[in-house]
Protein backbone atom coordinates (compact mmCIF):
# COMPACT_ATOMS: atom_id res chain seq x y z
CA UNK A 1 0.00 0.00 0.00
CA UNK A 2 3.05 2.71 1.26
CA UNK A 3 4.33 1.99 -2.22
CA UNK A 4 1.55 2.05 -4.30
CA UNK A 5 1.16 5.49 -2.90
CA UNK A 6 4.59 6.54 -3.22
CA UNK A 7 4.27 6.02 -6.80
CA UNK A 8 1.26 8.01 -7.18
CA UNK A 9 2.55 11.28 -5.11
CA UNK A 10 6.10 10.68 -6.90
CA UNK A 11 5.41 9.20 -10.26
CA UNK A 12 6.93 12.66 -11.67
CA UNK A 13 9.86 11.34 -10.04
CA UNK A 14 10.24 7.47 -10.09
CA UNK A 15 8.80 6.66 -13.31
CA UNK A 16 11.73 6.22 -15.59
CA UNK A 17 13.52 9.38 -14.29
CA UNK A 18 14.51 7.99 -10.45
CA UNK A 19 17.18 10.97 -9.37
CA UNK A 20 20.65 9.81 -8.52
CA UNK A 21 21.57 10.09 -5.06
CA UNK A 22 24.78 11.83 -3.46
CA UNK A 23 25.34 11.92 0.22
CA UNK A 24 28.32 14.04 1.40
CA UNK A 25 29.27 13.87 5.02
CA UNK A 26 31.67 15.77 6.84
CA UNK A 27 33.38 15.46 9.91
CA UNK A 28 33.18 16.80 13.58
CA UNK A 29 31.76 20.14 11.22
CA UNK A 30 29.17 22.14 13.48
CA UNK A 31 25.95 23.98 13.21
CA UNK A 32 27.37 26.97 12.29
CA UNK A 33 30.06 26.43 10.48
CA UNK A 34 28.57 27.26 6.67
CA UNK A 35 27.57 30.82 6.35
CA UNK A 36 23.96 29.74 5.19
CA UNK A 37 23.72 28.96 8.87
CA UNK A 38 25.19 31.54 10.48
CA UNK A 39 26.04 34.93 8.75
CA UNK A 40 28.56 35.39 11.15
CA UNK A 41 30.63 32.61 10.32
CA UNK A 42 34.38 33.70 9.51
CA UNK A 43 34.51 31.04 6.70
CA UNK A 44 32.59 32.22 3.32
CA UNK A 45 30.71 28.66 1.68
CA UNK A 46 29.11 29.68 -1.39
CA UNK A 47 28.75 26.16 -2.88
CA UNK A 48 27.26 24.74 0.66
CA UNK A 49 25.38 28.03 0.71
CA UNK A 50 23.95 26.77 -2.90
CA UNK A 51 22.82 23.70 -1.68
CA UNK A 52 20.34 25.31 0.87
CA UNK A 53 18.88 28.17 -0.86
CA UNK A 54 18.09 26.36 -4.27
CA UNK A 55 16.88 23.51 -1.98
CA UNK A 56 15.60 22.75 1.40
CA UNK A 57 17.60 23.50 4.62
CA UNK A 58 16.53 21.77 7.64
CA UNK A 59 17.21 24.06 10.72
CA UNK A 60 16.48 21.31 13.65
CA UNK A 61 18.13 18.17 12.23
CA UNK A 62 19.65 15.67 14.42
CA UNK A 63 22.46 12.68 14.21
CA UNK A 64 21.48 9.53 15.85
CA UNK A 65 24.48 9.89 17.95
CA UNK A 66 26.62 12.69 18.61
CA UNK A 67 29.75 10.26 18.01
CA UNK A 68 31.13 9.31 14.58
CA UNK A 69 30.42 5.27 14.03
CA UNK A 70 27.35 5.17 15.48
CA UNK A 71 26.10 8.20 14.02
CA UNK A 72 27.03 7.13 10.66
CA UNK A 73 25.55 3.69 11.18
CA UNK A 74 22.33 4.76 12.26
CA UNK A 75 22.52 6.82 9.04
CA UNK A 76 22.96 3.50 6.41
CA UNK A 77 20.70 1.61 8.76
CA UNK A 78 17.79 3.23 9.26
CA UNK A 79 17.80 1.90 12.84
CA UNK A 80 18.30 3.43 16.46
CA UNK A 81 20.65 0.44 17.09
CA UNK A 82 21.46 0.98 20.52
CA UNK A 83 21.51 -1.85 23.08
CA UNK A 84 21.20 -1.91 27.13
CA UNK A 85 23.71 -4.08 27.90
CA UNK A 86 27.37 -5.44 25.84
CA UNK A 87 28.19 -3.82 22.95
CA UNK A 88 28.25 -5.72 19.61
CA UNK A 89 30.34 -4.70 15.98
CA UNK A 90 27.84 -5.23 12.62
CA UNK A 91 29.11 -6.18 9.97
CA UNK A 92 27.05 -3.10 7.47
CA UNK A 93 27.17 -5.76 4.36
CA UNK A 94 25.26 -8.81 6.59
CA UNK A 95 22.42 -6.66 7.22
CA UNK A 96 19.99 -3.69 5.68
CA UNK A 97 21.79 -0.51 4.74
CA UNK A 98 21.86 1.93 1.89
CA UNK A 99 24.25 0.46 -0.57
CA UNK A 100 22.30 -2.94 -0.52
CA UNK A 101 19.00 -1.04 -0.85
CA UNK A 102 20.07 0.89 -4.33
CA UNK A 103 21.64 -2.02 -5.75
CA UNK A 104 18.56 -3.72 -5.17
CA UNK A 105 16.65 -0.96 -6.46
CA UNK A 106 19.06 -1.23 -9.72
CA UNK A 107 21.09 1.29 -8.87
CA UNK A 108 24.66 1.84 -9.94
CA UNK A 109 26.76 2.25 -6.31
CA UNK A 110 29.68 3.62 -5.27
CA UNK A 111 31.02 4.35 -1.83
CA UNK A 112 34.17 6.53 -0.94
CA UNK A 113 36.37 7.96 1.99
CA UNK A 114 35.57 6.53 5.40
CA UNK A 115 33.55 3.99 5.76
CA UNK A 116 33.20 3.17 9.42
CA UNK A 117 29.54 2.63 9.66
CA UNK A 118 30.61 -0.56 11.66
CA UNK A 119 29.59 -0.85 14.82
CA UNK A 120 26.35 0.27 17.05
CA UNK A 121 27.06 1.21 20.66
CA UNK A 122 25.46 0.83 24.10
CA UNK A 123 23.27 2.61 26.36
CA UNK A 124 23.35 1.55 29.96
CA UNK A 125 21.59 3.23 32.28
CA UNK A 126 22.88 1.62 34.78
CA UNK A 127 26.41 2.93 34.68
CA UNK A 128 27.18 5.71 36.83
CA UNK A 129 28.81 8.74 35.72
CA UNK A 130 31.72 7.23 38.34
CA UNK A 131 31.71 4.51 36.64
CA UNK A 132 31.66 5.74 33.26
CA UNK A 133 34.54 8.22 34.02
CA UNK A 134 36.50 4.63 34.69
CA UNK A 135 35.50 2.48 31.35
CA UNK A 136 36.42 5.35 29.30
CA UNK A 137 39.86 5.73 31.29
CA UNK A 138 40.52 2.38 30.68
CA UNK A 139 40.13 2.50 27.29
CA UNK A 140 41.67 5.31 26.76
CA UNK A 141 44.70 4.03 28.50
CA UNK A 142 44.59 0.77 26.23
CA UNK A 143 44.42 2.61 23.38
CA UNK A 144 47.76 5.00 24.44
CA UNK A 145 49.63 1.70 25.25
CA UNK A 146 48.62 -0.21 21.84
CA UNK A 147 49.31 2.45 19.40
CA UNK A 148 52.78 2.69 19.85
CA UNK A 149 53.24 -0.89 18.63
CA UNK A 150 51.79 -1.16 15.21
CA UNK A 151 53.06 -4.60 14.65
CA UNK A 152 49.05 -5.92 14.70
CA UNK A 153 48.54 -3.83 11.55
CA UNK A 154 51.06 -4.92 9.44
CA UNK A 155 49.76 -8.33 9.38
CA UNK A 156 48.20 -7.90 6.12
CA UNK A 157 47.59 -10.20 3.24
CA UNK A 158 46.41 -7.44 0.82
CA UNK A 159 42.79 -6.92 1.73
CA UNK A 160 40.91 -3.79 4.51
CA UNK A 161 40.84 -5.45 7.56
CA UNK A 162 37.66 -4.17 9.94
CA UNK A 163 38.60 -3.03 13.32
CA UNK A 164 36.16 -2.72 16.17
CA UNK A 165 36.42 -1.41 19.29
CA UNK A 166 34.98 -2.78 22.65
CA UNK A 167 35.63 -1.25 25.63
CA UNK A 168 39.17 -1.15 26.67
CA UNK A 169 39.64 -4.17 24.01
CA UNK A 170 40.28 -3.87 19.97
CA UNK A 171 39.22 -6.78 17.63
CA UNK A 172 41.26 -7.35 14.60
CA UNK A 173 38.34 -9.20 12.31
CA UNK A 174 40.04 -11.87 10.18
CA UNK A 175 40.80 -10.36 6.82
CA UNK A 176 38.00 -10.11 3.78
CA UNK A 177 37.89 -8.45 0.38
CA UNK A 178 35.01 -5.94 0.90
CA UNK A 179 33.27 -3.19 -1.01
CA UNK A 180 30.45 -3.01 1.51
CA UNK A 181 28.17 -4.55 -1.25
CA UNK A 182 28.74 -1.42 -3.69
CA UNK A 183 29.51 -1.84 -7.13
CA UNK A 184 32.93 0.50 -6.52
CA UNK A 185 34.81 1.40 -3.72
CA UNK A 186 37.72 4.17 -2.76
CA UNK A 187 38.13 4.05 0.87
CA UNK A 188 40.32 4.66 4.07
CA UNK A 189 41.59 3.91 6.73
CA UNK A 190 40.37 5.89 9.66
CA UNK A 191 42.29 9.31 9.07
CA UNK A 192 43.16 9.79 12.81
CA UNK A 193 44.23 6.16 13.43
CA UNK A 194 46.40 4.13 11.98
CA UNK A 195 46.44 2.08 9.58
CA UNK A 196 46.76 4.71 7.24
CA UNK A 197 46.37 4.31 3.14
CA UNK A 198 43.57 3.88 0.61
CA UNK A 199 41.92 0.61 -0.34
CA UNK A 200 40.18 0.20 -3.58
CA UNK A 201 37.51 -2.48 -4.37
CA UNK A 202 38.84 -3.77 -1.09
CA UNK A 203 42.34 -4.15 -2.29
CA UNK A 204 45.27 -2.00 -0.85
CA UNK A 205 47.06 0.46 -3.34
CA UNK A 206 50.21 -0.16 -2.04
CA UNK A 207 51.93 -2.42 0.55
CA UNK A 208 51.89 -0.32 4.13
CA UNK A 209 55.10 0.04 5.94
CA UNK A 210 55.80 1.21 9.39
CA UNK A 211 57.25 4.36 10.29
CA UNK A 212 58.78 5.57 13.59
CA UNK A 213 57.69 9.14 14.89
CA UNK A 214 60.46 10.29 17.39
CA UNK A 215 59.55 14.02 18.32
CA UNK A 216 59.50 15.24 21.97
CA UNK A 217 55.91 16.26 23.97
CA UNK A 218 55.57 19.74 23.74
CA UNK A 219 57.67 21.89 26.12
CA UNK A 220 56.12 22.30 29.23
CA UNK A 221 53.58 19.93 28.80
CA UNK A 222 52.53 17.33 30.79
CA UNK A 223 52.50 13.56 30.11
CA UNK A 224 49.00 12.97 29.94
CA UNK A 225 48.27 16.45 28.18
CA UNK A 226 50.39 15.23 25.45
CA UNK A 227 48.71 11.78 25.46
CA UNK A 228 45.10 13.34 25.24
CA UNK A 229 46.58 14.83 21.80
CA UNK A 230 48.20 12.09 20.32
CA UNK A 231 45.53 11.58 17.89
CA UNK A 232 45.53 15.08 16.54
CA UNK A 233 46.98 18.57 16.25
CA UNK A 234 46.15 21.81 17.87
CA UNK A 235 43.99 24.17 16.07
CA UNK A 236 47.10 27.30 15.84
CA UNK A 237 49.54 24.92 15.42
CA UNK A 238 52.29 26.13 12.83
CA UNK A 239 53.30 24.40 9.49
CA UNK A 240 56.07 22.65 9.65
CA UNK A 241 58.73 24.11 7.65
CA UNK A 242 60.26 20.71 6.04
CA UNK A 243 58.33 17.59 4.23
CA UNK A 244 58.17 15.14 7.35
CA UNK A 245 56.36 12.19 7.59
CA UNK A 246 54.41 13.91 11.05
CA UNK A 247 53.37 16.61 8.94
CA UNK A 248 51.87 13.97 6.57
CA UNK A 249 50.27 11.94 8.53
CA UNK A 250 49.55 13.57 11.85
CA UNK A 251 50.60 17.24 11.84
CA UNK A 252 51.49 16.41 15.24
CA UNK A 253 54.21 16.70 17.91
CA UNK A 254 53.93 13.25 19.96
CA UNK A 255 56.49 10.39 19.73
CA UNK A 256 54.50 7.56 18.28
CA UNK A 257 54.97 4.47 15.50
CA UNK A 258 52.86 4.58 12.41
CA UNK A 259 51.53 2.40 10.04
CA UNK A 260 50.75 3.66 6.57
CA UNK A 261 51.24 3.40 2.83
CA UNK A 262 54.25 5.11 1.99
CA UNK A 263 52.22 8.06 -0.48
CA UNK A 264 49.65 8.36 1.70
CA UNK A 265 49.04 12.22 2.70
CA UNK A 266 46.62 13.22 4.76
CA UNK A 267 46.31 16.50 3.38
CA UNK A 268 45.62 15.67 0.55
CA UNK A 269 43.37 12.71 1.55
CA UNK A 270 39.93 14.01 0.32
CA UNK A 271 41.78 15.45 -2.63
CA UNK A 272 42.32 12.03 -3.75
CA UNK A 273 39.26 10.49 -2.89
CA UNK A 274 37.23 13.07 -4.81
CA UNK A 275 38.90 12.41 -8.25
CA UNK A 276 37.94 8.85 -8.09
CA UNK A 277 34.13 10.28 -6.74
CA UNK A 278 33.88 12.82 -9.33
CA UNK A 279 35.31 9.77 -12.29
CA UNK A 280 32.53 7.76 -11.15
CA UNK A 281 30.22 10.37 -11.78
CA UNK A 282 31.67 11.34 -14.91
CA UNK A 283 31.40 7.90 -15.87
CA UNK A 284 27.41 7.67 -15.23
CA UNK A 285 26.90 10.49 -17.95
CA UNK A 286 25.49 8.18 -20.67
CA UNK A 287 23.84 5.35 -18.44
CA UNK A 288 20.07 4.87 -18.45
CA UNK A 289 20.74 3.18 -14.43
CA UNK A 290 20.67 5.71 -11.69
CA UNK A 291 23.60 5.86 -9.07
CA UNK A 292 24.26 6.17 -5.80
CA UNK A 293 27.42 7.90 -4.42
CA UNK A 294 28.17 7.99 -0.38
CA UNK A 295 31.17 10.10 0.14
CA UNK A 296 32.65 9.93 4.03
CA UNK A 297 34.82 13.06 3.98
CA UNK A 298 38.00 13.61 6.52
CA UNK A 299 37.54 17.55 6.05
CA UNK A 300 36.61 18.64 9.77
CA UNK A 301 38.17 16.00 11.62
CA UNK A 302 41.76 16.42 13.27
CA UNK A 303 44.56 16.01 11.90
CA UNK A 304 43.43 19.73 11.13
CA UNK A 305 45.35 20.25 7.78
CA UNK A 306 45.03 21.05 4.16
CA UNK A 307 46.42 21.38 0.89
CA UNK A 308 49.27 23.64 0.91
CA UNK A 309 47.15 25.85 -1.72
CA UNK A 310 44.80 26.63 1.12
CA UNK A 311 47.46 27.49 3.68
CA UNK A 312 46.37 31.16 5.06
CA UNK A 313 43.34 31.83 2.72
CA UNK A 314 40.86 31.97 6.12
CA UNK A 315 40.06 34.32 8.97
CA UNK A 316 39.28 30.76 10.93
CA UNK A 317 43.12 29.35 10.93
CA UNK A 318 43.48 25.57 9.72
CA UNK A 319 39.88 24.91 10.46
CA UNK A 320 38.64 27.41 8.30
CA UNK A 321 41.20 26.23 5.71
CA UNK A 322 39.22 22.64 5.96
CA UNK A 323 35.69 24.48 5.35
CA UNK A 324 36.58 26.19 2.30
CA UNK A 325 38.15 23.04 0.92
CA UNK A 326 34.74 20.96 1.90
CA UNK A 327 33.12 23.60 -0.03
CA UNK A 328 34.92 23.54 -3.23
CA UNK A 329 34.30 19.55 -3.16
CA UNK A 330 30.54 20.27 -3.20
CA UNK A 331 31.52 23.07 -6.01
CA UNK A 332 33.42 20.34 -7.67
CA UNK A 333 30.61 18.74 -7.90
CA UNK A 334 28.27 20.90 -9.26
CA UNK A 335 30.53 21.69 -12.18
CA UNK A 336 30.66 17.72 -13.00
CA UNK A 337 27.43 17.13 -12.98
CA UNK A 338 26.19 20.28 -14.98
CA UNK A 339 28.77 19.21 -17.39
CA UNK A 340 27.64 15.85 -17.65
CA UNK A 341 24.29 17.07 -17.99
CA UNK A 342 23.00 15.07 -14.83
CA UNK A 343 22.65 18.29 -12.43
CA UNK A 344 18.71 18.72 -12.80
CA UNK A 345 17.92 14.86 -11.55
CA UNK A 346 20.52 14.64 -9.07
CA UNK A 347 20.00 14.56 -5.08
CA UNK A 348 22.70 15.71 -3.00
CA UNK A 349 22.44 15.03 0.58
CA UNK A 350 25.00 17.73 2.63
CA UNK A 351 25.16 16.50 6.42
CA UNK A 352 27.80 16.05 9.52
CA UNK A 353 28.08 13.39 11.45
CA UNK A 354 28.55 15.19 14.71
CA UNK A 355 28.77 18.11 16.27
CA UNK A 356 32.35 19.78 17.15
CA UNK A 357 35.05 18.49 19.01
CA UNK A 358 37.18 19.91 21.72
CA UNK A 359 39.12 22.68 19.09
CA UNK A 360 35.42 24.23 18.95
CA UNK A 361 36.77 26.35 21.97
CA UNK A 362 40.08 27.19 20.62
CA UNK A 363 38.36 28.09 17.32
CA UNK A 364 36.15 31.02 19.06
CA UNK A 365 39.01 31.94 21.49
CA UNK A 366 41.94 32.32 18.54
CA UNK A 367 39.77 33.27 15.92
CA UNK A 368 36.06 34.29 17.00
CA UNK A 369 34.59 31.48 14.54
CA UNK A 370 32.08 29.73 16.81
CA UNK A 371 31.29 26.11 15.27
CA UNK A 372 28.30 25.14 17.54
CA UNK A 373 26.20 28.51 16.70
CA UNK A 374 23.22 28.59 14.54
CA UNK A 375 21.25 31.52 13.29
CA UNK A 376 17.71 31.19 15.11
CA UNK A 377 14.59 33.44 14.76
CA UNK A 378 16.98 36.04 13.32
CA UNK A 379 19.83 35.86 15.79
CA UNK A 380 22.66 33.68 16.24
CA UNK A 381 22.35 31.08 19.07
CA UNK A 382 25.08 29.48 20.66
CA UNK A 383 24.09 25.82 21.31
CA UNK A 384 25.41 24.00 24.30
CA UNK A 385 27.83 20.94 24.17
CA UNK A 386 29.81 19.64 21.70
CA UNK A 387 30.85 16.43 20.28
CA UNK A 388 30.27 13.38 22.64
CA UNK A 389 27.82 15.29 24.68
CA UNK A 390 23.62 14.83 24.63
CA UNK A 391 23.25 18.54 24.57
CA UNK A 392 22.12 20.66 21.38
CA UNK A 393 25.68 21.50 20.16
CA UNK A 394 26.77 17.97 20.19
CA UNK A 395 23.90 16.38 17.32
CA UNK A 396 22.28 19.04 16.03
CA UNK A 397 23.74 19.81 13.01
CA UNK A 398 23.83 20.43 9.13
CA UNK A 399 21.16 19.00 7.29
CA UNK A 400 20.88 20.31 3.47
CA UNK A 401 18.75 18.23 0.34
CA UNK A 402 19.07 19.60 -3.22
CA UNK A 403 16.97 18.36 -5.97
CA UNK A 404 16.49 20.78 -8.53
CA UNK A 405 12.95 20.99 -10.10
CA UNK A 406 11.77 18.80 -7.41
CA UNK A 407 12.25 20.59 -4.04
CA UNK A 408 11.16 24.72 -3.82
CA UNK A 409 14.58 26.53 -2.95
CA UNK A 410 15.07 28.32 -0.12
CA UNK A 411 12.74 26.12 2.03
CA UNK A 412 13.68 26.46 5.40
CA UNK A 413 12.37 23.51 7.15
CA UNK A 414 12.10 23.34 11.10
CA UNK A 415 10.49 20.40 11.84
CA UNK A 416 12.13 18.31 14.12
CA UNK A 417 13.85 15.35 12.21
CA UNK A 418 16.94 12.86 12.45
CA UNK A 419 19.75 11.28 9.94
CA UNK A 420 17.66 7.99 10.79
CA UNK A 421 15.44 9.21 8.38
CA UNK A 422 17.63 9.41 5.39
CA UNK A 423 16.91 5.92 4.54
CA UNK A 424 13.17 5.78 4.32
CA UNK A 425 13.15 9.18 2.58
CA UNK A 426 15.40 7.66 -0.36
CA UNK A 427 13.54 3.98 -0.88
CA UNK A 428 10.39 6.45 -1.82
CA UNK A 429 12.75 8.01 -4.35
CA UNK A 430 14.44 4.97 -5.44
CA UNK A 431 10.93 3.25 -5.90
CA UNK A 432 11.60 0.64 -3.63
CA UNK A 433 9.96 -1.44 -1.21
CA UNK A 434 11.49 -1.74 2.11
CA UNK A 435 11.18 -5.44 3.89
CA UNK A 436 9.96 -5.16 7.55
CA UNK A 437 13.36 -5.41 8.77
CA UNK A 438 14.71 -2.35 6.88
CA UNK A 439 15.06 0.83 8.07
CA UNK A 440 12.48 0.35 11.61
CA UNK A 441 13.16 3.52 12.67
CA UNK A 442 13.26 5.45 9.85
CA UNK A 443 10.64 8.14 8.64
CA UNK A 444 10.20 9.28 5.07
CA UNK A 445 10.80 13.18 4.95
CA UNK A 446 9.18 13.67 1.53
CA UNK A 447 6.53 15.82 2.21
CA UNK A 448 8.71 17.74 4.05
CA UNK A 449 10.81 18.23 1.11
CA UNK A 450 8.20 18.77 -0.96
CA UNK A 451 6.18 21.16 0.58
CA UNK A 452 2.70 19.21 0.93
CA UNK A 453 2.33 18.83 4.17
CA UNK A 454 3.82 19.26 7.41
CA UNK A 455 3.32 15.99 8.97
CA UNK A 456 5.84 13.08 9.05
CA UNK A 457 4.39 9.53 8.97
CA UNK A 458 5.41 7.59 11.90
CA UNK A 459 6.77 7.91 15.47
CA UNK A 460 6.54 11.44 16.62
CA UNK A 461 10.00 11.36 18.92
CA UNK A 462 13.96 10.73 17.70
CA UNK A 463 16.79 9.60 19.83
CA UNK A 464 20.37 10.65 20.31
CA UNK A 465 22.87 9.10 22.05
CA UNK A 466 25.87 10.27 23.42
CA UNK A 467 28.75 7.46 23.57
CA UNK A 468 30.39 7.75 26.95
CA UNK A 469 28.40 5.58 29.85
CA UNK A 470 25.56 5.48 27.32
CA UNK A 471 23.38 8.85 28.15
CA UNK A 472 20.09 8.93 25.88
CA UNK A 473 18.62 12.29 24.71
CA UNK A 474 14.27 11.74 23.92
CA UNK A 475 13.45 14.18 21.81
CA UNK A 476 9.41 14.84 21.46
CA UNK A 477 8.56 17.80 19.77
CA UNK A 478 9.50 21.17 21.46
CA UNK A 479 10.68 18.61 24.81
CA UNK A 480 13.81 17.09 25.32
CA UNK A 481 14.57 14.98 28.25
CA UNK A 482 18.34 13.83 29.41
CA UNK A 483 17.22 11.63 31.97
CA UNK A 484 19.66 10.11 33.38
CA UNK A 485 21.35 13.88 34.18
CA UNK A 486 17.90 14.69 35.18
CA UNK A 487 17.53 17.41 32.70
CA UNK A 488 14.66 18.57 30.74
CA UNK A 489 14.27 21.44 28.42
CA UNK A 490 11.49 23.45 26.28
CA UNK A 491 13.83 23.61 23.06
CA UNK A 492 11.49 25.33 21.12
CA UNK A 493 11.53 28.63 23.74
CA UNK A 494 15.47 27.64 25.13
CA UNK A 495 17.48 26.21 22.25
CA UNK A 496 20.66 27.19 24.04
CA UNK A 497 19.96 24.49 27.13
CA UNK A 498 20.08 27.20 29.69
CA UNK A 499 16.90 26.52 31.95
CA UNK A 500 16.21 22.93 33.43
CA UNK A 501 13.06 22.18 33.96
CA UNK A 502 13.76 19.00 35.31
CA UNK A 503 12.45 20.02 39.08
CA UNK A 504 9.77 21.86 37.92
CA UNK A 505 6.05 21.39 39.33
CA UNK A 506 4.71 22.60 36.34
CA UNK A 507 6.56 20.16 34.22
CA UNK A 508 6.41 16.79 35.78
CA UNK A 509 3.39 15.64 33.63
CA UNK A 510 5.01 15.69 30.80
CA UNK A 511 8.61 14.54 32.34
CA UNK A 512 6.47 11.46 33.39
CA UNK A 513 5.09 10.74 30.53
CA UNK A 514 8.22 11.13 28.61
CA UNK A 515 10.22 8.75 30.93
CA UNK A 516 7.79 5.72 30.43
CA UNK A 517 7.44 6.33 26.44
CA UNK A 518 11.29 6.13 26.31
CA UNK A 519 11.56 3.03 28.59
CA UNK A 520 8.90 1.60 26.69
CA UNK A 521 11.05 3.11 23.50
CA UNK A 522 14.60 1.57 24.77
CA UNK A 523 12.67 -1.92 25.82
CA UNK A 524 11.49 -2.55 21.88
CA UNK A 525 14.94 -1.69 20.24
CA UNK A 526 16.77 -4.20 23.10
CA UNK A 527 14.53 -6.75 22.46
CA UNK A 528 14.87 -6.52 18.49
CA UNK A 529 18.33 -6.10 18.37
CA UNK A 530 18.53 -9.19 20.39
CA UNK A 531 17.23 -11.19 17.63
CA UNK A 532 19.59 -9.79 14.78
CA UNK A 533 22.18 -11.89 16.66
CA UNK A 534 25.42 -10.16 14.95
CA UNK A 535 24.18 -9.13 11.33
CA UNK A 536 21.13 -11.91 11.29
CA UNK A 537 17.85 -10.63 9.80
CA UNK A 538 15.37 -10.17 12.23
CA UNK A 539 12.50 -12.29 12.85
CA UNK A 540 9.36 -9.87 11.08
Amino acid sequence: MKLAKTFLIFSNILCDDRPNVIILIGDDFGAGDFRVNQAASKVPTPNIDRLANEGVNFKDAHAGSSRCSPSRYMLMTGRYSMIPGKNRGIYPNKEPHLGQMFSKAGYKTGIFGKSQPLKTTTINTDHTPEERAEQKRKAWQWKVDNYSDPKEFLKSDNVEKKIFMEVGNYTIVDSEITTYNYDYSFTVGNPCCQPNGYFENGLQIEEFSEWAIQREYPEGAEDEDAKENILGAYVGAPYFEEETFAERILMGNFPRSMVAQPNYDSRTLDETVSHKLLDFIRDQEHSEQPFFTYWGMRVGHRPLNTPERYRNTTEAGVLGEMITEADDYVGNIFKTLEETGQADNTLIILMSDNGADGSNKMNRDLFGHIQNAIDLNGEPTVLRGQKNWNWEGGHRLPFMWWLPKHFAPKTVEDKVVSYVDVYRTLTDLAGYNPSCNEAPDSRSLLPLLKSESDEIEGQPWILTHSPYGGTVAFRLSRWKLIPEIEEFYDIRNDPKEEHNLFEDPSAQEKIAEMQKWLGDVLKNIDLREKRQNFGQLNIC
